[in-house]
């Protein structure tokens, strides 16, 4: 599958000038036209989800995430943007991990068509949820997508950076997800 990367990154390329998703299918069927000159849809279904099982076999979860999600449904309202090139991986995940009925909603970028740190991704979920950018906290693990895409549309955003690498603020660094809790209580933004 050597290919395969090549075309996710041109595909990847293109998308960060607009901030425009593209689908796993899209991608496996650009891969099987160019390496066998067509793409029947069986067959791109069928490679596709050949690809995600391979891939998902290295994801793993922590130990106690379960655990502080449901601490945190208690005193906040979560929701998931993320950026995914399939909507059944992270449902299937969050299910998974016994906490999709934690979020009160799940943003997936293919779904919405616009991929972090575009606004719209952002807007939308605050929308949807009938909330303001300066009622909510944004927390992820990517300085660009994440971080500066939240911050953009007046988002507080927490970033988690272990490494100390990205150029924030040290009071909107996480170490690991498992400090959000007692930052959220030191912020006064979570009570127990």
């Amino acid at each position: 599958l050597t290919g395969t990367a090549d075309h996710e990154e041109t595909f990847d390329i293109a998308a960060e000038h607009g901030h425009q998703e593209f689908s796993m299918i899209e991608l496996g069927s650009a891969f099987l036209t160019r390496a066998l000159g067509h793409a029947p849809d069986s067959l791109v279904r069928a490679f596709v989800d050949t690809y995600l099982a391979e891939w998902n076999k290295g994801v793993h979860y922590p130990s106690g995430v379960r655990e502080l999600l449901q601490r945190l449904a208690r005193g906040f309202t979560l929701a998931v943007v993320t950026n995914t090139h399939d909507r059944s991986l992270v449902h299937t995940h969050l299910e998974r991990m016994e906490v999709f009925d934690l979020f009160e909603l799940v943003v997936t970028s293919v779904e919405h068509g616009k991929r972090k740190p575009a606004p719209e991704i952002f807007r939308h979920t605050l929308q949807a949820l009938g909330a303001s950018s300066a009622a909510c906290v944004y927390v992820g693990d990517s300085y660009e997508a994440d971080y500066r895409g939240a911050r953009a549309t007046g988002m507080p955003a927490l970033l988690i950076d272990p490494l100390s690498q990205a150029p924030i603020p040290g009071n909107a660094r996480l170490g690991s997800i498992f400090e959000l809790e007692a930052r959220l209580q030191s912020i006064g933004a979570f009570h127990l």
